[in-house]
């Protein structure tokens, strides 16, 4: 069972790698542009804006 879960999670974890690759490698490319950073920043605040104004709907 214990091997299962290992297999399981290896499995899991290649996933995540073979679908983050390209993002990373465009980023690793790009990571002194400051444009990227900045465009990362407000679409972070944008996300917690949106997810904090839906969740300030139900009170």
């Amino acid at each position: 069972m214990l091997f299962f879960k290992l297999s399981f999670f290896q499995d899991l974890t290649r996933l995540a790698e073979e679908t983050f690759k390209e993002p990373l490698e465009f980023i690793h490319q790009h990571h002194q542009n400051p444009v990227l950073w900045l465009a990362f920043f407000f679409l972070g605040l944008f996300v917690f804006h949106a997810t904090y104004n839906a969740l300030e709907k139900d009170k």
